[in-house]
């Protein structure tokens, strides 16, 4: 099979990137079809009705997990079985690539049609663990003002939610930081802290928000249920306690009434912190978003939060990799590539004498919110 924009085995490299990932291992099945596709690449023809850009074995695979959660007979089962999600109990076996290639081949038509219109969107509520030292340190700093947060991003906007999640971090000497009152089991976000430093205890001082703010190119509404059941699928089927996690964390950004803006971030974003209560601190929040736009792009995102701090007190927090933390003057040591959780101050500088805002790097964080290490 030929598409216009390529063939299938065009997309091998893809695949065999994605093999060397180890959160791969996290999920057998993923693991088993993505070898598959290497070795046919034809299973994974449906992905190139996506952009070049979007092209990632997550799409497909969340597009076959989308259409298995809304399969409206039986004709599924037999790859359903596969997925614990949606109550399979099969482990991959000898059988499973014939079932795929089976299901491909019947519903090419409607998984072309997801990964030409999707992008993989995941909101792991559990990052919130990262992003809290920094967003205390920066109400801190602020003298305990209340915070406006401004989320770039935001999909669903669960990262606009701090303050609805209660936290565990177990310390190196066995000791435990618990702090906060979530509504439901679920949405106590545990991380383990590497390394030799314990993570302060005024991380347990109540943050005070005066609004939520997120701007996303395709937010998603908490309260659309075929938008969220695609949040869903892009979740692994082996992840149960992640499916949990979102559907209770769901669930608060439904009672809260999160203001989600549709667009550009360098469009919007002007806005969003004109608006923001007056007597407030904006935060603007970063995570895990950088990496996805051009360089060009960042440049400028960078001046412009530069520019929107000259008018009204403002801090930026970094959930990103540490690379892109430099554009913003955070130092982190080290040279390797891993994510850091930062905050900048711009509420110190000093635009007329060039003073450079106060930036820090707290912790070396986990991509998907399980452990941190303290810098």
């Amino acid at each position: 099979m030929t598409d216009v924009d390529g063939t299938p085995r065009d997309l091998v490299p893809v695949f065999e990137g994605f093999r060397g990932m180890n959160a791969v291992r996290t999920s057998p099945l993923y693991e088993h079809l993505n070898n598959a596709f290497i070795t046919e690449p034809e299973l994974a023809a449906a992905l190139l009705a996506a952009p070049p850009t979007e092209r990632l074995p997550l799409l497909l695979f969340a597009s076959v997990h989308f259409l298995l959660r809304n399969a409206r007979d039986g004709a599924d089962a037999a790859l359903a079985a596969y997925y614990p999600s949606l109550g399979g109990t099969r482990t991959p076996d000898a059988e499973l690539t014939g079932t795929f290639r089976e299901f491909t081949a019947r519903r090419d038509t409607e998984l072309r049609a997801l990964t030409s219109t999707h992008v993989t969107q995941t909101n792991e509520a559990r990052r919130a663990a990262m992003l809290r030292p920094a967003l205390t340190a920066a109400q801190q700093r602020a003298g305990d003002r209340e915070i406006a947060l401004v989320e770039v991003g935001c999909s669903s906007g669960l990262m606009l939610l701090p303050d609805r999640y209660g936290y565990r971090y177990d310390q190196p000497d066995g000791s435990v930081l618990e702090f906060a009152d979530p509504a439901t089991p679920e949405l106590l976000l545990q991380a383990e802290v590497r390394g030799d430093k314990p993570v302060p205890k005024w991380l347990a001082t109540p943050l005070r928000i005066a609004s939520r703010v997120g701007i996303d190119r395709n937010p998603i509404s908490a309260a659309d249920t075929e938008q969220t059941d695609w949040l869903r699928a892009c979740v692994w089927p082996e992840h149960l306690d992640r499916l949990a996690r979102l559907e209770a964390a769901l669930a608060q950004a439904r009672e809260a009434g999160l203001d989600l803006r549709r667009g550009d971030l360098l469009d919007l974003l002007p806005a969003a912190v004109a608006q923001a209560p007056q007597d407030a601190v904006v935060v603007v929040v970063s995570s895990h978003v950088l990496p996805y736009l051009a360089d060009a792009d960042r440049m400028t995102f960078a001046e412009q939060v530069a520019e929107l701090a000259a008018t009204r007190d403002l801090m930026l927090v970094l959930n990103e990799d540490h690379r892109f933390g430099r554009i913003f003057g955070v130092q982190a040591p080290g040279s390797e590539g891993y994510v850091a959780a930062s905050f900048i101050d711009f509420t110190a500088a000093d635009s007329t004498a060039a003073e450079a805002p106060t930036a820090a790097a707290l912790a070396k964080v986990d991509p998907h919110g399980t452990w941190l290490e303290w810098l």
